[in-house]
């Protein structure tokens, strides 16, 4: 499923964004080849048929789709932070992502950011 979100994140950010190239679904289509590859040699290795590789890749795109909606708020604030910084560390991707769900990463675990006025 993480193999297939992330040309699905991608699709779903830039047909949201103004000023976007016209050939950007292809450019999409290109730039996730490699993942899509990954995901239909994985499906094959796990099934008997075409007809259920078929079923299985249905299966994890639904979920991916899924992961990246309930994510959103996560793959955007990781996008912006590489979009500044290019380059992140596996703990600061981590550190986003709690975050943007209000929680800070402390040493002992995540911990909930209070809201005080």
């Amino acid at each position: 499923m993480t193999t297939l979100a992330g040309g699905i994140a991608e699709r779903l950010w830039t047909r949201r964004r103004p000023g976007r190239p016209d050939d950007w679904s292809q450019r999409i289509i290109d730039g996730a080849y490699a993942d899509s590859t990954k995901a239909v040699d994985f499906a094959g290795s796990m099934s008997a048929s075409a007809e259920e590789t078929s079923a299985y890749l249905r299966w994890l795109e639904v979920g991916a789709k899924q992961m990246v909606a309930n994510g959103s708020k996560a793959i955007e604030a990781v996008a912006h932070a590489l979009l500044k910084d290019r380059t992140l560390s596996g703990k600061k991707i981590e550190a986003i992502i709690w975050e943007s769900r209000g929680f800070v990463l402390r040493p002992e675990g995540p911990v909930r950011i209070s809201r005080t006025r």
